[in-house]
C-alpha cells in the first residue's frame, strides 16, 4: 500500500524539475552566445550535458525520498541560486545585458532560475532535517 506524500515532498519535486529546466535553458542561451568551436563552448556543452545528467539522478532519488537525493538537489540548488546571483550583482553578464543580447525571454530565465533554486535548497534542506532521528534506524 503506498503512502501518501507529504505537500513539502510535491514542492520539492516541481522546484527542483523547475530549477533544473531554468538552469540548463540558461546554459543552451550561453552556448548560443559563444563563438564557434571556441574552447568555452565545448566546456558549457559538457558541463550542462552532466548537469542534466547529475539533475535528473538528484530528482529521482528524490521521488525515492533518499537522502542522497535531497543532498544532491541541495547542492544543485545552491549552484543555481549562485548562478542567478551571479547575473543579478553584475560579476557575469548582467541580466540587463542578457535581455539585450538574448532577449526579455532569457532574462527571466536567470530570475526563474534564481528562486526555482532557492525553494528547492531549502524544500531539500528540510527533507534533510526532519528524520534525524531516525537516520540510524533504516535497514
Amino acid at each position: 500500500m503506498e503512502t501518501k506524500r507529504p505537500v513539502w515532498w510535491w514542492a520539492l519535486v516541481v522546484t527542483t524539475i523547475a530549477a533544473a529546466f531554468f538552469v540548463l535553458l540558461h546554459l543552451i542561451d550561453d552556448l548560443s552566445q559563444e563563438g564557434e568551436g571556441t574552447f568555452t563552448q565545448v566546456v558549457i556543452a559538457v558541463t550542462s550535458g552532466l548537469l542534466a545528467v547529475t539533475w535528473l539522478l538528484a530528482i529521482s532519488l528524490s521521488l525515492r525520498q533518499e537522502r542522497a537525493g535531497y543532498g544532491v538537489v541541495l547542492v544543485l540548488g545552491f549552484l543555481g541560486a549562485y548562478i542567478a546571483l551571479d547575473h543579478t550583482v553584475g560579476l557575469s553578464p548582467s541580466v540587463a545585458a542578457i535581455a539585450q543580447t538574448s532577449g526579455l525571454f532569457f532574462a527571466w530565465v536567470v530570475v526563474g532560475a534564481g528562486i526555482a533554486s532557492v525553494l528547492a535548497t531549502l524544500f531539500a534542506g528540510y527533507g534533510l532535517v526532519r528524520d534525524r532521528s531516525s537516520w540510524g534506524q533504516e535497514a
